[in-house]
Order: structure tokens, then C-alpha cells, then sequence
């Protein structure tokens, strides 16, 4: 035996006892957007609550796969020990310098208007190497 109970132009026909299932039913054709919408709203407010935690958690643990060097074997390892050219995962650490020369500086004391010459660019790299490398437990 069924019962029927409506409210605001729902109803929800309850299960008997064969079922567990509840079955809701739209009187109105003219309900079935506001339906469809509600169940789409709460669809994206999950996904909304949800996407950003799931996504949170697997940037960092990319994040951590990349950048934490706790051994010998971690992913980035070989370029954290050294950067010498010519090998495949080197990282190149380079600057570019520019400097302003002031060529009349004591004209400029006085409260002319300076002249100012730029020289450059001048580029260096820096090379290293982490030596006596060792790991402890925290």
C-alpha cells in the first residue's frame, strides 16, 4: 500500500515495504525546470565545495614531488646537487647587469642636471655544487 503526501505541488509517493527507494513525482509539467535547476544549483554548489579541495590536495602533492629533496633518489635531486653545464637537468642561474655611469658628477653635485650613460649589459652564471651532502630523520 502507498501513500501519497503533496506539498506545494510535490508529492513523494512513499515506498511499501518491497522498496527502499523513494520515487518523487512532478504534478505540474510547468514544475520540471524549477526542478531540473534546483537539482542542477545544489549539483554545482557540491561540486563547488569539493573541486577546490580535491584540487588543493593534489597541486601540493605535486608540489612536494618536485621540490622536496628528502634523498638521493627524490625527482629533483641531481639538479639540487649541481648545475654544470652541459649536463641534460641543469638549471642555468644567469644575470644581466646594467650599470649608470654619472659622467658629470661634479657638475651634478652642484645642481645641474646629470648625464647619465648607461653601460652594459654585462652577463654572468653562477655555477655550484652542494658537497658533503647528508639526510637526517626528523
Amino acid at each position: 500500500m502507498e501513500d501519497e503526501e503533496c506539498c506545494h505541488g510535490f508529492c513523494a509517493k512513499l515506498p511499501c515495504l518491497q522498496t527502499s527507494v523513494l520515487c518523487y513525482q512532478v504534478k505540474k509539467k510547468s514544475d520540471r525546470p524549477v526542478v531540473a535547476l534546483t537539482i542542477l544549483a545544489i549539483i554545482c554548489l557540491l561540486m563547488g565545495i569539493i573541486a577546490p579541495v580535491v584540487l588543493d590536495v593534489l597541486l601540493n602533492d605535486g608540489i612536494n614531488d618536485s621540490v622536496v629533496i628528502d634523498s638521493t633518489s627524490a625527482t629533483s635531486y641531481q639538479t639540487w646537487v649541481q648545475n654544470n653545464a652541459g649536463t641534460d637537468d641543469d638549471v642555468p642561474i644567469s644575470y644581466e647587469l646594467y650599470i649608470f655611469d654619472v659622467t658629470n658628477a661634479d657638475e651634478a653635485a652642484l645642481g645641474e642636471k646629470p648625464i647619465i650613460v648607461e653601460r652594459g649589459p654585462y652577463y654572468y652564471q653562477e655555477y655550484f655544487e652542494h658537497f658533503n651532502v647528508e639526510f637526517h630523520k626528523v
